[in-house]
């Protein structure tokens, strides 16, 4: 699995979470082949939900999850506490792709090269 974030201008914030999955039958040589499957979150899926979220007290994790209900992204807060100020930091703590097993062998067109050459900085 690819996890890539790409990022708006010119605040560098997020603009959206790309997840690649590749597959291959168990057993085999074979090179990992990308399936056909389409796993994104965009910034306006979970940007209300994380104000919501920072707004409460009482809450130390969250779960968000896109429309589609196939990228789910576990979040906690932390709190870092220097001598000047204290801060909030929201961490990314794992990803959770939903997929119908029937789906997994459902692969792309290219190989995985060829998918992961758009994300690659230049």
């Amino acid at each position: 699995m690819l996890f890539g974030v790409l990022r708006r201008w010119p605040r560098n914030d997020i603009e959206k979470i790309v997840c690649l999955l590749f597959s291959r039958w168990k057993g085999s040589e074979e090179p990992y082949r990308p399936v056909l499957a389409k796993f994104e979150s965009h910034h306006g899926d979970y940007e209300k939900h994380l104000l919501h979220f920072i707004s409460r007290n009482d809450k130390t994790g969250v779960v968000l999850n896109n429309p589609h209900q196939s990228v789910f992204l576990f979040i906690d807060r932390q709190h870092l506490q220097t001598p000047k100020s204290k801060a909030m930091i929201l961490k990314l703590c794992s990803i959770c792709l939903y997929l119908p097993q029937e789906q997994l062998t459902h692969w792309s067109v290219g190989t995985t090269e060829d998918h992961l050459r758009p994300y690659m900085p230049e």
